[in-house]
C-alpha cells in the first residue's frame, strides 16, 4: 500500500540472528552447520577387511586356474575330399607339428592345445603326397602295387585312395609311439574330445583319424 514503510518481518529477523553465533568477536557458522574439509571431494578408501588368527593375517584365497572352455562346433564349411591324383596337391598348413589341410589346421591346433592342458602327450603325422604313400607301401606291403591295405603292416592304403593325400587324415602318436590300443590314455582322450573337429577314428586303426563330412 502506498505511504506505508516496509519493514523486515520480525520472524525473518529472529531466524537470521539465530543462524549466527558470535565467537571471539567474529561471526561464525552455527554449531550444527557443516564446514567442508579439503578432502571432501575425495572418496574415502574402503577399509581393508583383514582377519587375523593366532598365526597372523589370513592369506587371500587363491585365484582359480584358467582353462579353455569346452568347445562344441564343426567346421564352417565342408572340407573338400579328394586325392592328390584327382585334384592336385591340396593347400596344407603346419598345425603345431602336424601338416594338414589349411581349413582343418585351426581345429587341430586347438585340439592339441586342449590335450596339452589335459596333460595328454599328443603328436602325429598328417599330409603326405602320392610319392610318400608309395614309399610307405614299399616298406609295409608284401606287394606294393596290389596288396590290399589290410595285408600291409601297419595297414597302408593304395596311392590315390588315402585321406592323407588330401591332408584330411592324421596318424596320432603319443610320446613318439603310434597309438595302437584303444585303452591308451591318449586314445581315450581323443575319443572323448575330438568329435567337434570332424575327425573320426578308423574302426580297425586306433591311431588313424580322418575328417568325415
Amino acid at each position: 500500500m502506498l505511504g506505508v514503510r516496509r519493514r523486515l518481518p520480525v520472524v525473518a529477523a529472529v531466524s537470521l540472528a539465530a543462524g549466527l553465533v558470535m565467537a571471539g568477536g567474529r561471526w561464525a557458522p552455527a554449531v550444527n552447520s557443516v564446514r567442508p574439509s579439503p578432502d571432501a571431494t575425495t572418496a574415502a578408501a574402503p577399509a581393508l577387511d583383514v582377519r587375523t588368527s593366532a598365526g597372523g593375517p589370513t592369506p587371500p584365497a587363491p585365484l582359480p586356474t584358467p582353462s579353455l572352455p569346452p568347445l562344441d562346433l564343426l567346421p564352417a564349411e565342408p572340407v573338400p575330399v579328394g586325392s592328390e591324383i584327382d585334384n592336385g596337391p591340396p593347400t596344407v598348413e603346419d598345425a603345431d607339428g602336424i601338416v594338414v589341410h589349411e581349413r582343418l589346421a585351426p581345429l587341430v591346433r586347438t585340439l592339441l592345445a586342449e590335450a596339452e592342458i589335459a596333460g595328454i602327450e599328443l603328436e602325429g603325422t598328417g599330409y603326405r603326397d602320392v610319392a610318400a604313400q608309395r614309399r610307405l607301401r614299399a616298406a609295409n606291403c608284401p606287394n606294393p602295387a596290389t596288396s590290399p591295405a589290410e595285408e600291409c603292416s601297419p595297414p597302408t592304403a593304395l596311392p590315390g585312395t588315402s585321406f592323407h593325400e588330401s591332408g584330411l587324415a592324421i596318424d596320432f602318436t603319443s610320446g613318439g609311439e603310434l597309438i595302437t590300443s584303444r585303452e591308451h590314455p591318449a586314445h581315450r582322450w581323443l575319443a572323448a574330445n575330438a568329435r567337434w573337429t570332424g575327425l573320426r577314428v578308423h574302426p580297425d586303426e586306433p591311431w588313424h583319424w580322418s575328417y568325415r563330412r
